[in-house]
Parts: structure tokens; C-alpha cells; sequence
């Protein structure tokens, strides 16, 4: 049965029963993974799963269920499933069903070759390029580890009693491989990705170039003393802060008091040069798409503007209680899962600055440019303790490799120690920013 059939079908029957407002959400994805090891195709895997979740409000109670046996009978199970989980489910004002909101805004995106018509050939050949360049870009590489080529289509379809009906598609083509690099105390490795919606965007090259100058940096890294000194941290590094500090702009975590910013809404909290943006319509973005997981429409939103506290972020449920709309901010980590609130594209507003330049601005300091342990953090605090790595700087210049300390602190404060911001935004996944610059930040050897 095909999806909008089956759709139809769901609605119609959950129309018949005694329900006072209904969600019939239908996902369709498709993967491509592809891996290759010296030059021979380690793995080629495809992955398709379809599926439908079922939400159900019965005067206040709250139902839920989901299947991805797509069949008529399987269905009609699923719907009474729903119904007897809301039977027994106690009274909530927490969950409600999305009204149809008009988009105020237009995803645009330009669009390239249809993945599905590219041949596995062509996919095999990016991997197996992304090998061989990455070993040809210096003696010292002694291996390229993992080159791999991805790709996901998703189609979803959102249908509701209230009326709102949505159906869009999207694919993302994404590559990541880990360079070695051999040196005479041992070897490092450094790892360089991409992802773009269209095929034609992703740079072997660039990629394996990336990869291959990240490790031979590393080659010869030393130990570092424990210091307070003015720390850079490079845009990889500074989007894994994002990723920290995201879930404070929650709502439900402002609700329920897990957010140290609970009150500080309207407040100047961070440095004035920090201006904050989720943008779930971002062109090119990871997590952008044209409507949410309850549909609907995502839309920019400024959570920190200059410093100053903004938003945050909802889903229907959310906006009721505070008597707002939904920032369409609703996703599904599965079909079988239920829906929360989170991020699409959520980063750190670039400035115009030249990130040679902000380096040459600091006489002697840090500049970090990974970080490790970044799901160890403290979402309600934002206290961390992460392991990093990155080079000294040395009279305004980038210095010696430095490895094995710690950078520790709280999100927050830090946002309000950062002194200057590069105009290099990138993204890893999710979560974007550019380099950032942190005044006086401990380190620990």
C-alpha cells in the first residue's frame, strides 16, 4: 500500500473512533553506506525503513503507538493500540496536537543530480578517492582509515484532525575520512568530513587535504602545564560548545526547571559579540526541512540576540502551556520514538574577522581544536570537564602542537568571556560556529 493511501486510510479510521484529536505521522528514509579498504569495497549496505507513529488525544489522556508493518491490518492494530495506551494513561495538559500554522517563510534550496540516479559506481569511486588522496598528499601519511561515502532520502508526511497536512522530501550525501600521519616519536591521526544536499558539492580533495594537514600538525604534540590564558577555539571545536549549551533554549527544560537559564529570559547574560540562531530553513543545513515532526513550518529563530537572552524553543505542547505558537521545533529520533524538542541548525552567528587575524590579536595562548567527552557535559548546569587537544600560540602566531590537558568550566560563563568571534561558521551536523575567542580560561596539563 502506498503511503498516502495508507495515510487516508489511518485518518479515516481514526476519525470513526472516539477520539477528540488525532496524528498520523509516516516516514519513509532510504541509506546508502559505502567503505572502502585499500582500494577494495569493505562494505556497500543499504538501509530502507518505512514506518507510522499514531498520537491520540481522548479528553486529555494522551495515547501513542507505531508499526512499521505497513498493511491495512496491521494498521488498525496500531490505531487500537493507541487508544487503549491512552485509555490507560493518566489525565496531562503536557501533550496536545499541532494547529496548522502558515509559513511565513519558504525553504529554498538549490537543488542538484537526483542521488538515485548516480550510479554505485561513481559512489564506490568517492570512497575509493577519498583513500588514495588522502595517501598521495604526503610521504608522511602512512594510511587512510575508514574513507567512507553516505547518503539518506527521507520522506515524511504529517496528517492531523486539526488540519494540517504536510509531505516533503529531502536527501544529504555526507563523506568523512581519518588520515594517519607517521612521524619519528609515533604516529596521529586527524579525522576531515563534508555533507551537502547536493552530490556535485562534495570536494574529495578538500576532504583528504584536510585530513592529511590536521595530522601531520599533530606529529610531535606536547604536554602543556596547567595555565589561565586567552583560549581560540577553532569553529570544530566551538560547535561541540553549541551542542552544550543548545538544550538550555528549550522550553520543556525551562518548564520543568532543568535550564540554568529558567527566569533570565529578556536578560543580557552573555558577551555582546555572541548572537545565537536555530534556523531550521538554512540552506544547505543538516537538519533543515520545510516543517517540523508535528508540521509545523520551521522558521529562524533568534535565541540570544547580542547577548541578551531571546527565545526559546517549542513544540506544540510546549507553546500551549506558555500560550505561544510552536517555533517548529519538534523531532523524532525514530519512528519509535516519541517526539521532543531539539535542535535543526543551531550556531553561532559569524562576524567578519579573519580567523589569521584573531590569532595574530593574541600574544601567547591556546588555540583548541578538538574536543573530547563532549556528551559528558551537564545539560542543566552546562558545567564540563573535556579532554582537547590543539597548538600553542606563540607571539601571535600558531605554535607547537599541544595534546593530553583538559579545558573545563561552565557554558555559560563562558559565553560571557568571549572577546572576539572569526567569520569561518561551520557546521558539524546539527550544530554550528565559527572560531571564537575566550579570555583567561583554565587549562589543566
Amino acid at each position: 500500500m502506498e503511503t498516502n493511501a495508507i495515510l487516508e486510510h489511518a485518518a479515516i479510521a481514526l476519525a470513526a473512533e472516539d477520539v477528540d484529536s488525532f496524528e498520523v505521522y509516516a516516514l519513509e528514509s532510504s541509506g546508502l553506506s559505502i567503505e572502502v579498504k585499500n582500494q577494495h569495497v569493505e562494505k556497500f549496505q543499504r538501509q530502507h525503513q518505512s514506518g507510522l507513529a499514531i498520537r491520540i488525544l481522548i479528553d486529555d489522556h494522551f495515547g501513542w503507538a507505531s508499526t512499521t508493518d505497513m498493511t491495512q491490518k496491521s494498521i488498525l492494530k496500531t490505531i487500537s493500540q493507541a487508544i487503549q495506551s491512552a485509555q490507560i494513561s493518566s489525565k496531562s495538559s503536557e501533550v496536545s496536537i499541532a494547529e496548522p500554522i502558515v509559513s511565513e517563510n519558504n525553504f529554498i534550496e538549490q537543488l542538484g543530480q537526483n542521488i538515485l540516479e548516480i550510479s554505485d559506481d561513481e559512489k564506490i569511486n568517492i570512497a575509493r578517492q577519498l583513500e588514495s588522496s588522502t595517501i598521495a598528499k604526503d610521504s608522511r601519511i602512512s594510511r587512510a582509515y575508514g574513507p567512507l561515502y553516505r547518503e539518506d532520502l527521507w520522506h515524511k508526511t504529517i496528517v492531523n484532525s486539526k488540519g494540517v497536512v504536510a509531505k516533503a522530501s529531502r536527501a544529504m550525501v555526507s563523506c568523512r575520512v581519518t588520515a594517519v600521519a607517521a612521524g619519528q616519536d609515533g604516529s596521529e591521526s586527524a579525522y576531515e568530513f563534508m555533507f551537502s544536499p547536493r552530490f556535485e558539492d562534495i570536494d574529495v580533495n578538500q576532504i583528504s587535504s584536510n585530513a592529511a594537514k590536521r595530522a601531520i600538525d599533530k606529529l610531535g604534540a606536547i604536554q602543556i602545564s596547567a595555565q589561565s590564558t586567552s583560549v581560540i577555539f577553532e569553529n570544530r571545536a566551538a560547535s561541540y560548545l553549541v551542542q552544550i549549551l543548545a538544550p538550555s533554549f528549550f522550553a520543556d527544560n525551562i518548564q520543568r526547571g532543568k535550564s540554568a537559564l529558567v527566569g533570565k529570559l529578556g536578560q543580557q547574560l552573555y558577551s555582546n559579540c555572541v548572537t545565537i540562531i536555530d534556523n531550521g530553513l538554512l540552506s544547505g543545513g543538516y537538519g533543515s526541512f520545510p516543517f517540523d515532526s508535528e508540521g509545523t513550518p520551521c522558521q529562524k529563530i533568534m535565541l540570544a540576540r547580542e547577548g541578551c537572552v531571546d527565545a526559546w524553543l517549542y513544540d506544540e505542547s510546549r507553546a500551549k502551556l506558555d500560550d505561544v505558537k510552536s517555533t517548529g521545533s519538534c523531532i523524532r529520533d525514530d519512528i519509535r520514538a516519541m517526539p521532543r524538542i531539539g535542535v535543526s541548525n543551531c550556531y553561532i552567528e559569524p562576524s567578519s574577522k579573519n580567523f589569521r587575524t584573531m590569532i595574530s590579536q593574541v600574544k601567547n595562548g591556546v588555540i583548541i581544536t578538538d574536543l573530547l567527552g563532549v556528551h559528558t557535559a551537564d545539560s542543566i548546569s552546562g558545567d564540563f570537564s573535556l579532554g582537547a587537544e590543539g597548538f600553542l600560540i606563540e607571539n601571535g602566531c600558531m605554535g607547537d602542537p599541544v595534546r593530553g590537558f583538559t579545558v573545563a568550566g561552565n557554558i555559560h560563563t563562558l559565553m560571557t568571556t568571549i572577546v572576539d568571534i572569526a567569520d569561518d561558521l561551520r557546521f558539524t551536523g546539527h550544530y554550528g560556529a565559527p572560531s571564537i575567542l575566550v579570555d583567561n580560561m583554565v587549562l589543566s596539563g
